[in-house]
């Protein structure tokens, strides 16, 4: 025989399983199972000849997604003989910082981050260094990755 008490108990723990798989679905139903995933693309920037030496240089990517046009700027970073390149979003909030050539950093102007040219920050709020994009040569193009 059942007294009010486990019946009590049996409804609530009923209603707490109703109520977590109703959140549990709600979830998976917004979850973006359907979405392409990112793969990153090689696109190319630059004639290997027009590659920095020394120093920064400022870059124009575009590339296409569906019907639409996109472009993003990265810098490609020459030093002690070697190219990279760096993003051009500021760590902190994503604003796109600048190259300042004068001071030898990158400069964030929403909230005065600076950068030193490996793109490591040096003072202000940036969290982390700028990120390093993939960079390849084929030929005589620089490739650089970008995430599309």
């Amino acid at each position: 025989m059942m007294n009010r008490r486990s019946v009590l108990k049996r409804a609530i723990y009923w209603i707490i399983c109703l109520f977590g798989s109703l959140v549990a679905g709600a979830s998976f139903s917004l979850y973006p199972f359907g979405l392409p995933r990112k793969t990153t693309r090689y696109l190319p920037v630059l004639p290997l000849e027009e590659a920095p030496r020394k120093g920064v240089k400022t870059v124009l990517i575009p590339f296409t997604v569906g019907d639409k046009r996109y472009e993003r700027r990265a810098f490609l970073v020459a030093t002690d003989g070697s190219l990279m390149a760096l993003s051009s979003q500021c760590t902190h909030l994503g604003c796109l910082v600048n190259w300042d050539a004068n001071r030898k950093e990158f400069l964030c102007p929403c909230h005065g981050g600076r950068y030193d040219v490996l793109g490591r920050p040096i003072s202000g709020p940036p969290p982390a260094p700028l990120a390093v994009l993939p960079l390849k040569v084929e030929g005589d193009m620089i490739h650089v990755g970008v995430r599309i």
